[in-house]
């Protein structure tokens, strides 16, 4: 920050050059790094919040990361959310210079998916090599879709589910 004996132009340059340095910082946040940031006036406040929570120092913050990706499940959560949140915590540890291995990445995911998808998540893990996570969440998504038509198409049709016979005389 310039000192308080700065003229008012330098100030207000310092300001609006401040003001842009935020910009670009909030614009490379995911929504769940952005609340880190919430109330901070200045980018030298955002850089150090930042790097307080996802410096390498904090051992803390990655364990707990780590075990949110562990024990994460798809639960109620459409394929596309539960694959950008468990997307959004992988690139938590690479900002923090300790990235998931891929393989890793895929087991981690495929297990949070839970029993519905236990055929699928088994086929995935078979193959070899075992597919990248980029390339498992497509294939899940289109798994969940296929499973909903099958489920769909399946059902006992209403007109047989409504049919009781004629009362015998």
């Amino acid at each position: 920050m310039p000192s308080a004996t700065a003229d008012p132009a330098t100030h207000n340059l310092w300001k609006q050059f401040d003001q842009l340095v935020m910009s670009i910082l909030f614009s490379s946040l995911t929504k769940e790094t952005l609340s880190i940031t919430i109330g901070l006036t200045t980018s030298r406040d955002v850089w150090n919040s930042l790097e307080t929570t996802f410096s390498h120092k904090s051992k803390v913050r990655e364990l707990q990361i780590k075990d949110e990706l562990h024990l994460m499940k798809h639960g109620s959560h459409s394929i596309s959310e539960y694959s950008q949140i468990f997307k959004a915590h992988c690139d938590q540890l690479s900002a923090m210079g300790r990235p998931v291995e891929d393989t890793n990445k895929v087991y981690w995911y495929l297990r949070g998916l839970g029993h519905k998808f236990s055929t699928f998540s088994i086929t995935q893990l078979s193959l070899t090599p075992i597919p990248s996570f980029k390339d498992i969440v497509p294939k899940a998504k289109s798994f969940d879709l296929f499973s909903k038509f099958i489920d769909h198409n399946t059902g006992v049709p209403a007109y047989v589910a409504n049919f009781s016979p004629a009362p015998s005389n």
